[in-house]
């Protein structure tokens, strides 16, 4: 255990993973502080959930890396022990026993991890209304779930006891909008109360936008940028040019994508374009008036999660 790391809760330094001749993770490194609720964000394949397994203890680092949760260290099977009973981790799919009923997968998981005078009944009484999870329900064998009732039942599990630290992949994957809700409601719940530390992924990127301060983007094994979430948001911008005429807006992209190589263009609705990465609106508003294009009004906008995506990753 790395003494002094109360602020340091999750320590990632140097981490690769490489399995036969694929690289997997290359050299990331990062921290998260107590109370901090981090996203992960990246395509299919950039190493997301192989990254949230060594984390969780399940995977090691390969041929080099450390991990600390809590400042233990994750390659080391007796500290994981010590981790585990203060972390939930949630990676990749529900994990239930298919034989066993709902309540009595989460009544072996809790007990495994708190001991058996751990009080589940209580515990799933006050967590069961926010995943809409009711008695007749859990009394079902896991076999007969949906994949969102799965999913339910595992999500659950992860809140059994207030955890110091979540780790979870994929949270929300096949939750209706109305279960969404109330789990996004309870994870900010259990933040402000218990100043618990996150780290979450998602492709569903307006609930990473929604939930976390600060995003990490992992792309082909690596880091590509870590950053607070304002920061990220506040200091790009993106500007919608309307055109009067139709036939101007593919014109008015191809003299941007010629004259402006650094600014990133695409066509909206209504005779729209859409352009990230401007010095000034000026430039565009010259080039376009020298050519006859006529622009009915200029709006200006704070890019999304959605817009910062597509630029680091579809362009």
């Amino acid at each position: 255990m790395i003494k002094n790391q109360a602020e340091k809760v999750i320590e990632v330094s140097d981490v690769n993973k490489k399995v036969g001749s694929f690289q997997i993770l290359n050299g990331v490194s990062f921290s998260i502080s107590k109370g901090e609720i981090v996203g992960l964000v990246g395509p299919n394949g950039a190493g997301k959930s192989t990254l949230m397994k060594i984390l969780a203890g399940l995977s090691l680092p390969k041929p080099r890396g450390k991990c600390y949760v809590l400042g233990f260290d994750m390659t080391n099977e007796s500290e994981r022990i010590e981790v585990s009973k203060r972390s939930s981790f949630f990676i990749e799919t529900p994990a239930l026993y298919y034989q066993l009923t709902g309540y009595d997968n989460i009544e072996l998981y809790a007990k495994l991890k708190y001991g058996n005078t751990f009080n589940v009944k209580d515990e799933v009484n006050r967590l069961a209304p926010f995943f809409e999870l009711d008695n007749k329900m859990l009394k079902r064998k896991a076999k007969t779930y949906s994949l969102g009732t799965k999913q339910k039942v595992s999500l659950l599990q992860m809140f059994i006891g207030n955890p110091e630290v979540l780790i979870l992949d994929e949270p929300f994957n096949g939750l209706d909008p109305t279960t969404t809700i109330k789990v996004k409601e309870l994870l900010k719940t259990r933040w402000r109360e218990n100043n618990v530390t996150v780290l979450i992924s998602s492709h569903i990127l307006s609930d990473i936008e929604e939930l976390c301060s600060r995003i990490i983007f992992i792309k082909n094994g690596s880091i590509i940028l870590d950053k607070n979430k304002e920061e990220l948001l506040k200091r790009n911008t993106v500007v919608i040019f309307h055109l009067t005429e139709k036939e101007h807006v593919d014109i008015a992209c191809s003299l941007i994508k010629e004259k402006l190589p650094y600014a990133t263009v695409e066509t909206q609705f209504n005779n729209s374009i859409k352009i990230y990465n401007l010095n000034s609106h000026y430039d565009v508003l010259d080039l376009l008036q020298n050519e006859g294009i006529v622009i009915k009004s200029i709006e200006e906008q704070k890019i999304s999660l959605v817009d910062l995506y597509k630029q680091l990753y579809l362009q």
